[in-house]
């Protein structure tokens, strides 16, 4: 699980870089180029982080997610207490 964490943020760091040098191809680097290429860039890493884990839910289990953060949920489904 810790394995996918790393994954989704070097899939995050690898978007982000893509939009930034794809903003600075086309834009140039000036004053209006430099914003719109870090927002591309960000923009790109958002989506991306977005679909990723949007596409680890699994449909069938009900409103199980398979994502990096289910140790949090282990004890989700168990019975609590009334206290």
């Amino acid at each position: 699980m810790y394995a996918a964490a790393l994954g989704i943020e070097i899939l995050c760091i690898a978007a982000a870089e893509i939009g930034e040098n794809t903003g600075f191809y086309l834009l140039g680097f000036n004053h209006i180029g430099v914003p719109f290429a870090y927002a591309m860039g960000y923009c790109l890493a958002t989506f991306t982080a977005f679909v990723t884990i949007l596409g680890r839910y699994r449909y069938s289990s009900g409103d199980r997610i398979d994502s990096c953060c289910s140790v949090l949920e282990q004890d989700a489904n168990k019975e609590r207490l009334p206290f």
